[in-house]
């Protein structure tokens, strides 16, 4: 099941969208696999906070 990635806000989104292209190409490749792969990327992109925490998929 898909995840989706939602922005804090909409300051967070505008300067994400603002990186520069190199920046921000390597951004969208990422979130492609976040929200394929959700929190079971592996490293080094994910590794556990302190106990770590709990995600669940959105619905749809």
């Amino acid at each position: 099941m898909p995840y989706a990635i939602q922005f804090y806000d909409a300051t967070v989104q505008g300067q994400v969208l603002a990186l520069p292209s190199t920046l921000l190409a390597r951004y969208i490749v990422l979130e492609d696999r976040m929200v394929n792969y959700g929190p079971h990327m592996g490293l080094p992109h994910t590794k556990a906070l302190g106990d770590g925490f709990r995600t669940t998929p959105q619905r749809r």
